[in-house]
């Protein structure tokens, strides 16, 4: 439980709203801290607590309490850009100049493995059963077929780089995406010892993927010679493909699903300056929403664990928001002021609903604290809609006594108490 506090300030509001059915998500920003002002190349989290971050300077970053605060973990000064585990224990970390780490406790210590490619970079990284599968600049493929002890080189010979790691696609395929064309799609039916090239819709260039399982995945990328963002998607393993453009002209970099309806894309640049934006999509990639894009901050990787989204970006921050922490207007009519209602009914037991009103489009929280100021519950933490909201609290899981619900946004808070009889 948190102790009632000053909450960090979220960075996350949207450009334009509109009145939806599903709550965006609010992002909670962590400072990895440790004098850490770069990028946040990919995440790994084990779960609520505990949670990898690699960096491009090379750093690897562990928390142990959620992201209060991060423990630094010094291995090389090569920039690491993807990570991937088989257990709890056993993980991989691939990066600049074909650096190769491994961790067999959890990712406190790394030992490197290989491959000291001075002129290659590692961007993806996949694992099935005792293989280890690295892809990265210039064609270059490499695979392990005993955790990493040997490696075989399958590269092609390739203009651009893949990205994403190897995605295992029916009939004991595999395939690869790359920001090439016309070829952008690679697939090899023999293993990885040869690659066939496929264009994507409009001879579109990759620069990512996700697969929800071996028939569903998406790529993102660009079209040739062209700032024109596209998002493609595949339902029977890449044989056939659909895809749709996103306004705008920051590239794509990374995409992630929580579930097969609700996903994430951030884009991101630092050239002139940093950019950065995130996209989401609750309809299974039909639509996608631009929910926000700021400045003085570039996007580099998004990774979904169950509910929760982690974004890393730079300088040194993690972006993290849960989509099951959220609720709906009752109505879209904008109130006149913010107001926090006394709950009803009080005293309670064990339901009760507690009303307030959001003048303009927020960020901000619900939360039930007991008298010792402890958080004993989030009944939301999220981007609100204008509106009126009627959520309900159900306390079946404490004893009888007095407990305080606060709402907090960015322009208002208020606290009130309750009364719990059982």
């Amino acid at each position: 439980m948190k102790t009632l506090r000053t909450f960090l300030v979220c960075l996350f509001a949207c450009i334009s709203i509109s009145s939806m059915s599903v709550a965006q998500p609010a992002f909670i920003i962590s400072s990895i801290g440790n004098g850490y002002v770069d990028g946040v190349g990919d995440i790994y989290s084990f779960n609520s607590s505990t949670l990898l971050a690699i960096g491009t300077q090379g750093s690897i970053f562990k928390t142990t309490n959620g992201g209060a605060s991060f423990s630094k973990i010094e291995c090389t000064t090569l920039a690491l850009n993807c990570m991937a585990f088989r257990n709890a224990n056993t993980g991989y970390i691939g990066g600049q100049n074909g650096v190769v780490l491994k961790t067999t406790d959890g990712g406190s210590s790394w030992s490197v493995i290989g491959l000291g490619l001075s002129q290659w970079s590692f961007n993806g990284i996949s694992l099935k059963n005792d293989e280890v599968n690295l892809s990265g600049s210039l064609g270059t493929i490499f695979k392990s077929t005993n955790n990493g002890a040997n490696w075989i080189d399958q590269s092609i010979s390739l203009s651009g780089n893949f990205y994403g790691g190897t995605a295992f696609i029916p009939n004991g395929r595999r395939l690869q995406v790359a920001y090439s064309s016309p070829s952008a799609v690679w697939i090899s039916s023999n293993g990885g010892t040869t690659w066939s090239g496929e264009a994507l819709p409009n001879n579109a260039q990759a620069s990512g993927q996700y697969w929800q399982d071996s028939l569903v995945g998406y790529v993102i990328g660009t079209l040739p010679s062209t700032t024109t963002r596209v998002v493609c998607k595949t339902t029977n393993g890449g044989a056939n493909w659909n895809s749709l453009t996103l306004s705008g002209n920051v590239l794509l970099k990374d995409i992630s699903f929580c579930n097969a309806s609700t996903g994430f894309i951030v884009a991101g640049t630092h050239n002139p300056s940093k950019v950065g934006q995130i996209y989401w999509t609750t309809n299974a990639g039909a639509s996608w929403t631009l929910i926000k894009e700021y400045t003085e901050t570039e996007l580099y990787s998004v990774a979904c664990f169950g509910s929760k989204v982690y974004i890393g970006a730079d300088p040194g921050k993690i972006l993290c928001a849960d989509i099951s922490v959220s609720i709906t207007p009752i109505s879209t009519a904008v109130p006149e002021k913010y107001s926090l209602s006394q709950n009803f009914p009080n005293p309670f037991n064990p339901t009760t609903t507690i009303r307030f009103t959001i003048p303009k489009a927020t960020q901000g929280s619900l939360i039930i604290y007991n008298m010792q100021g402890q958080e004993v519950k989030t009944i939301t933490n999220q981007l609100f809609v204008a509106g009126t909201y009627e959520p309900q609290f159900n306390a079946s899981g404490l004893s009888s006594g007095t407990y305080f619900y606060r709402l907090e946004t960015e322009g208002f808070s208020q606290t009130k108490k309750m009364i719990l009889v059982k």
